[in-house]
């Protein structure tokens, strides 16, 4: 399926502060940004923002992806770059979903999206920073929803309760197919964190 390029389909951003990969992280928030931004790709004009030591921009079938070199890293952590180019980057999407709650850039995106009149959502994948806007900010006032990936998080997003929907990581069933066996197979093998 490629993505719908129609007059009334959203353009979406999706900003995580680091980059997966080679040239960033091979971490699980890095990893599930990319995903998002690939799934999305598949319906609506999507675009991935992220930060690194590697600027650069490049298509992966209909996703845009882009990598800024941040100006600084906000008391030399990865989490908090600082760009001047993220306005530019947020001016022509619809929508602003950020994949990592405790960071100045997401604070950064939700304040851009609202001053451009725009809709901004966020998915907390763990992770973040030791300076936030958000200490003198009401933040999440600004933000449209939050798109939880567990029961568990409802806690930590207990004032947005009622902008906060469930949305369980998922699995692309159509990559991930087991094969197909005379006897058949029992029981699921899960790897992941050991996090509530």
């Amino acid at each position: 399926m490629t993505a719908a390029r129609g007059p009334g389909s959203p353009r979406v951003a999706v900003v995580y502060p680091i980059p997966f990969g080679t040239n960033g992280t091979y971490g699980g928030g890095e990893r599930y940004a990319l995903e998002l931004a690939r799934a999305l790709a598949r319906r609506v004009e999507t675009r991935l923002i992220t930060f690194g030591n590697h600027p650069g921009r490049s298509r992966e079938g209909s996703l845009d992806v882009r990598t800024y070199r941040p100006l600084l890293y906000v008391r030399g952590e990865r989490f908090n770059p600082l760009s001047f180019r993220l306005a530019a980057a947020l001016a022509d999407v619809d929508v602003v979903h950020c994949v990592c709650w405790n960071t100045l850039l997401t604070d950064t995106s939700v304040l851009l999206a609202r001053a451009l009149g725009k809709k901004s959502f966020v998915t907390d994948v763990g992770g973040g920073a030791s300076l936030t806007l958000r200490r003198w900010l009401p933040i999440d006032r600004l933000v449209d929803g939050f798109l939880l990936i567990a029961e568990k998080a409802r806690e930590q997003f207990a004032q947005v309760n009622s902008r906060a929907k469930i949305i369980y990581a998922g699995i692309d069933v159509e990559r991930y197919a087991p094969p197909a066996t005379e006897g058949g197979r029992r029981g699921v093998l899960f790897v992941g964190r050991l996090l509530p």
